[in-house]
């Protein structure tokens, strides 16, 4: 998971990470760096596919049943 890493004041200004199994399992924070020395404020989505755990709320939605 890919998030941004602040301090109150916003000084940081980093993009941080966590790895997990499973999407729907417990997250180990990796660390948050300032990507080549520049302040990070913005990250980007990326839709993938959605694992078995979300399967229900996928459907009923109406997305689709195929995860």
């Amino acid at each position: 998971m890919w998030m941004h890493i602040d301090s109150s004041n916003y000084g940081e200004a980093k993009a941080g990470w966590a790895t997990s199994d499973s999407v729907c399992g417990s997250y180990t924070y990796g660390g948050s760096v300032q990507p080549l020395g520049y302040q990070s404020r913005d990250l980007n989505l990326f839709k993938g596919v959605f694992s078995d755990c979300c399967c229900g709320d996928f459907e009923e939605r109406g997305w689709g049943g195929d995860c």
